[in-house]
């Protein structure tokens, strides 16, 4: 078992109102081995603070206006699960939880700028936040860890309410395999997503399922170099992260990482 409290607070001025904001969250986690190796049961309740800033909400969307409030999201997480072997190495974990969102970060439409689209004016993003959302999630995974191969699976199933929350992934199936021997590693991931929340007034752009694979190499070369080369979005899919919005098509990234 393991017990403690995290608090976070921010002060914020500057605004049409100036604030201090702060959260204080309880971390409890209980573990129990029923079956040896078999069966282990586990619960929890756990917060986390995040401070957006202009960097974190500009990493969220391709084109917002100035007109910005950076406020304190938290999350409260209650959770509960189950995780063991099943045959050989094959490992399982299923997981049952329910998470209330303070002032979770969306965007909406800010009519006094806009951008060219597709063709179309498309108004830029402004950050927004959601008093109150609470989410309810549970998920499934299997893990198969090898000496050199590492591969996982996992089913997640969402569900929103209270305040609306877009873009929000309803569903999502997901895998991941990694491979490495020596100084080499090759990893690739796999995503489905449906079930996104779009809201009123957004018909025109429509936030639809989306596929998403991306893979990466990594080499080091010695204890203070090494390089990678990471693929994004492979299958080239075009779809909506926000209203109006696309991601960017198949691209890659090369990184040389020198450290001391």
């Amino acid at each position: 078992y393991a017990f403690g409290v995290n608090f976070t607070g921010t002060q914020s001025t500057g605004l049409a109102t100036d604030r201090f904001e702060y959260y204080v969250f309880p971390k409890i986690n209980l573990q129990a081995e029923l079956l040896r190796r078999v069966l282990a049961v586990y619960a929890g309740w756990d917060g986390t603070a995040h401070q957006n800033t202009l960097q974190s909400i500009m990493n969220e969307v391709p084109f917002i206006t100035m007109n910005q409030e950076y406020r304190l999201s938290g999350t409260n997480r209650i959770y509960g699960g189950a995780q063991g072997a099943l045959a050989g190495k094959l490992q399982y974990r299923a997981e049952a939880s329910i998470t209330a969102m303070s002032n979770a970060l969306v965007f909406g439409r800010d009519s006094t700028m806009f951008t060219a689209v597709e063709g179309e004016n498309v108004a830029a993003l402004q950050a927004m936040y959601a008093g109150n959302v609470v989410k309810s999630t549970v998920r499934g995974e299997l893990n198969l860890p090898l000496k050199d191969f590492v591969a996982s699976t996992f089913l997640e199933l969402n569900a929103y309410n209270q305040d609306p929350f877009l873009a929000q992934e309803g569903q999502v199936i997901g895998g991941m395999l990694t491979y490495a021997i020596n100084e080499l590693s090759v990893g690739a991931n796999f995503k489905y997503v449906s079930g996104r929340f779009n809201g009123a007034g957004y018909d025109l752009f429509p936030l639809e399922d989306y596929m998403d694979l991306s893979a990466r190499i990594d080499y080091e070369i010695n204890a203070n170099l090494s390089l990678s080369v990471r693929a994004y979005n492979l299958l080239n899919q075009r779809y909506m992260m926000w209203q109006g919005y696309g991601v960017r098509g198949t691209r890659g990234m090369f990184v040389l990482n020198y450290q001391f």
